[in-house]
């Protein structure tokens, strides 16, 4: 009887030896399932975080080359603006201090464009005034178009105004011909042939 029992006692525990070993095997088949798909998640997570990092390392590349390249622009922008400034300004000065001769011829030839048909008064600066040559009236009277006339105000208060150039005045209208004004006025016109002439 007792060798009966051994037996089945005996058979238990193959047979639970048995069932133990298939499911630790079955275990461990699925643990290493398990890692192996985390391993496989972790170097795909891994690839795809280096592509970020890269890619966001290529935008901020071309950002920075994008944003230096317009810096230059801007800083080669105002190099020119700044010269074109400086030969305006040489330009001016040089115009103020002409010799009379030729100062004079200058004043009678932006008289003879600005002038308007009919009776008109010319105001000049007070420098201008003190250094008037004796036949200057004769000679803005022949440059001036037909039908345009201008007197000389030698004594207006408004002589003061300006420092080159001249005032005129139609019918109390009174439109300012000073070098600046004139530059003023055509100065897009103007920094386009510096320009031009500068960098072409």
């Amino acid at each position: 009887m007792s060798n009966g029992l051994d037996k089945i006692l005996e058979d238990i525990r193959l047979e639970a030896e048995k069932s133990a070993g298939e499911i630790l095997a079955k275990a461990q088949g699925e643990a290493d399932r398990i890692l192996q798909a985390a391993r496989k998640e972790s170097e795909e997570s891994r690839d795809k975080v280096r592509q970020e990092v890269d890619r966001a390392a290529q935008d901020a590349q071309v950002r920075a080359k994008s944003s230096a390249a317009l810096a230059v622009r801007q800083k080669i922008l105002a190099a020119r603006q700044n010269l074109i400034g400086e030969v305006l300004d040489t330009a001016l000065e040089k115009a103020r201090t002409l010799p009379d001769e030729d100062y004079f011829a200058l004043i009678a030839g932006m008289a003879a464009k600005a002038a308007h048909a009919g009776k008109g008064k010319m105001i000049l600066s007070k420098k201008d005034m003190s250094r008037l040559p004796s036949g200057f009236e004769a000679s803005l009277k022949s440059a001036l178009p037909a039908g345009s006339e201008l007197v000389i105000d030698a004594d207006s208060e408004r002589s003061g105004q300006i420092q080159d150039g001249f005032l005129l005045v139609y019918d109390g209208i009174e439109e300012n011909c000073s070098f600046e004004a004139v530059l003023a006025a055509r100065q897009e016109e103007v920094q386009d042939k510096i320009r031009d002439i500068i960098f072409s």
